[in-house]
């Protein structure tokens, strides 16, 4: 009728895309009110940025550079296991028993016939632990951990050396002061290889680790060396060239390990207490001087 107003179009009438009653065909609009459209890169009801989050990228790099010339490595990064230096070191055992003692029983077993393979067997064993084990961890790459790397190889050897020594003890005889002197002199020979190898081992250059590895060889072969070069009665008296002969590893066990039952001397137990100093000197040199150097590197990117 004239002057009536006309109804109010219904929500379902309203509705953008809502079908009519005379559009019969037309698809509806999906209802605003449901669950909102999954965002790209995510799924519905999740942030994008959650979803997008770097889990699995591993932990943040170490800021601070090297003072060894290596490449910064990750904080908290784990250190592996030196599975392959076990396995090598019980082959390296196996085999110098195999050879100097020997795996059949001799035709008079006794002492004095066991104590010369006996001595050589240490003299193997100080090879190992003062060259092959430096050589190998020389060869391969840096560790971004060279302290801790270089500590969890020396309490796998140290385990295995007292594994050797003390029982070995029962073969020629020792006494048990002899066999602590032949042991704190294959300890702190060892400290003094690891000192010099945590120190190489974190660079890549050749230059530190060809350094390293001369003053292995001048620990293991100096002693002999002046030996050889000097005359007998020369070696053999009191001077300071029998003083570095007998302070060589091999001459220094083989020395100790020739005494049988004897009890050791005074002059011997204070060799064995120069070269543990030595070590433990040794090792506070280089804690110090990589605690300098990370110090430093801090102070340097902390400068504006």
């Amino acid at each position: 009728m004239p002057g009536e107003t006309p109804p109010p179009p219904s929500s379902a009438d309203s509705a953008p895309g809502a079908t009519s009653s005379l559009g019969a065909g037309t698809t509806p609009a999906p209802d605003a009110r449901g669950p909102a459209a999954a965002p790209r890169g995510g799924f519905a009801g999740v942030p994008s940025t959650e979803m997008d989050a770097p889990h699995a990228r591993g932990p943040a790099a170490d800021p601070r550079p090297s003072a060894h010339g290596q490449r910064p490595a990750p904080l908290g990064s784990p250190i592996p296991l030196p599975r392959s230096l076990v396995f090598l070191a019980t082959i390296w055992l196996v085999v110098s028993w195999g050879l100097t003692v020997g795996f059949e029983r001799p035709v008079q077993p006794s002492s004095s016939t066991y104590e010369p393979g006996v001595r050589l067997m240490l003299g193997s064993l100080m090879a190992g632990l003062l060259i092959a084990w430096p050589v190998m961890r020389l060869s391969q790459p840096a560790s971004p951990h060279p302290v801790r790397q270089t500590v969890i190889d020396l309490f796998v050897l140290l385990s295995m050396v007292q594994v050797v020594v003390w029982p070995l003890r029962l073969v020629p005889r020792w006494t048990v002061d002899r066999t602590a002197a032949i042991d704190g002199v294959l300890i702190g020979w060892l400290l003094l290889a690891g000192a010099v190898v945590a120190s190489a081992i974190g660079t890549h250059r050749l230059g530190p680790r060809l350094l390293a590895l001369a003053a292995l060889l001048g620990f293991a072969l100096g002693g002999p060396l002046v030996w050889l070069l000097q005359p007998p009665e020369w070696v053999t008296g009191p001077t300071v060239g029998h003083a570095l002969a007998r302070m060589s590893p091999f001459m220094f066990t083989h020395h100790l390990g020739d005494g049988g039952g004897a009890p050791l001397s005074i002059r011997d137990w204070r060799w064995v207490g120069l070269l543990n100093a030595a070590a433990v000197v040794a090792w506070a040199t280089l804690l110090a001087t990589r605690a300098g150097a990370h110090a430093s590197a801090r102070s340097r990117v902390a400068a504006p």
